[in-house]
């Protein structure tokens, strides 16, 4: 938590926007998403027997988007995901979302995995709407995102891949 000496030491040594951008990062955080069912599954339709013998979990649809295609430095994208999920209730499998960020010539940025079973407690449609702060030193250029979702029992190391999905966005420079 900053104190208010930092904060004081900083107004004076820092510029405002500066001071602003640091604060709307600190303040954003880490990107994480944060599912919520949007409309669970009817007993009838969500039967693991519509699964086949062998299938823990299918994902029918795994949706991002953005709020906008263009952002700048110091800024923040809303990121929304849709996910409509068939799952057997087993507590002994786990649900890991794993997002990579990429430059335009391909280059791994950054990886984030979270694990997000506690969020994807049944068979359902699930919506996340969260927001990725976009740090000052961010260069300006075209960005994409790749989110897989991922099945694992636990105690093994084995996973499945259940759904990909990508989308692309620009940091333009602020003038």
């Amino acid at each position: 938590m900053l104190s208010a000496a930092t904060l004081l030491l900083c107004t004076t040594a820092c510029s405002s926007s500066s001071l602003d951008c640091d604060m709307s990062t600190w303040l954003t955080g880490k990107y994480a998403a944060h599912y919520e069912i949007a409309k669970p599954e009817q007993k009838k339709k969500a039967k693991s027997a519509r699964l086949g013998r062998r299938v823990y979990a299918r994902a029918t649809r795994y949706v991002m988007t953005t709020d906008r295609k263009k952002t700048n430095p110091c800024d923040a994208l809303t990121v929304n995901k849709e996910l409509a999920l068939l799952r057997r209730d087993d507590p002994r499998f786990l649900f890991t979302e794993i997002n990579e960020y990429y430059a335009a010539d391909g280059t791994l940025i950054t990886r984030n995995t979270q694990e997000v079973t506690g969020q994807l407690s049944r068979s359902g449609r699930y919506i996340a709407s969260d927001r990725l702060p976009i740090p000052a030193e961010a260069p300006a250029g075209r960005y994409r995102i790749v989110s897989k979702l991922i099945l694992t029992r636990k105690g093994s190391k084995k996973m499945f891949l259940l759904a990909k999905s990508n989308m692309s966005f620009e940091i333009v420079s602020q003038r």
